[in-house]
């Protein structure tokens, strides 16, 4: 196992949202009866298939090449991760995932969800002490900031190879972008207490950016900075080179 890494075991993530139905997370089925409601009464109870949850390998270290490397902070406007547990948790450590960054001379790219910009107000509007600097790009659109953005050909002209993604939500934004970004070729970090959503949404995200589509985009042992995949890591691991 990489330095750093541990084990994400079914059991650290209690669910919230009832039964895995197969084909949602993982191998490994069993059955399960529970009952099936329809017009607010209990019709049937039917044997449903429910699978045993995956473990997920836990974060890695990952030394980055500040030269072909960006930060992207998605969506933590004024009014996003406004209450604990995320405002006492992810906002300080995105604020010095950016203070690491800027001193490495690293790009930062900001992201607004889509017609924030349009619409004003707390929803475009960055919170104190963490926001961007003079010179630092926004890119304003839906939870998957390459969808018909900038942000592809921004990346580009400056040379990036590495994206490193924090911000909410872990299963909207953070999880969307990781997708699309091995897609178009860049190998991605995902800072897994840079980002932020309920139980469920946080054993979705970090199964999903280490084994969706196909071989070329998988990386389900999380093996430290895999080229075009996700690996899954942590801020006090995430170190740059010159």
């Amino acid at each position: 196992m990489a330095e750093g890494a541990s084990t994400h075991a079914a059991s650290d993530y209690p669910l919230r949202h009832g039964v895995l139905c197969h084909g949602a997370l993982g191998r490994g089925p069993r059955v399960e009866s529970v009952p099936i409601l329809g017009n607010g009464s209990v019709h049937a109870v039917e044997e449903v298939q429910a699978i045993e949850l995956p473990e997920i390998p836990g974060p890695v270290a990952v030394a980055l090449d500040a030269r072909t490397s960006a930060l992207l902070v998605l969506d933590l406007t004024a009014n996003a991760c406004a209450q604990p547990p995320c405002s006492e948790t992810v906002i300080p450590t995105v604020a010095s995932l950016v203070e690491k960054a800027r001193k490495a001379s690293v790009l930062v790219v900001w992201t607004l969800g889509d017609g924030a910009l349009r619409e004003g107000g707390e929803g475009a509007t960055f919170r104190p002490g963490l926001a961007p600097a003079p010179g630092e790009a926004v890119v304003s659109a839906p939870e998957g900031k390459f969808n018909n953005t900038n942000l592809d050909q921004l990346l580009h002209e400056a040379g990036i190879e590495t994206t490193v993604l924090v911000g909410v939500r872990a299963n909207g934004a953070v999880m969307n972008t990781a997708l699309d970004a091995n897609q178009l070729g860049y190998t991605v970090v995902v800072a897994d207490d840079g980002m932020f959503s309920d139980d469920f949404g946080m054993l979705v995200t970090r199964y999903q950016v280490l084994n969706h589509g196909g071989p070329s985009t998988r990386n389900p042992n999380n093996q430290p900075l895999e080229p075009r995949v996700t690996t899954l890591s942590r801020s006090d691991l995430i170190s740059y080179t010159e």
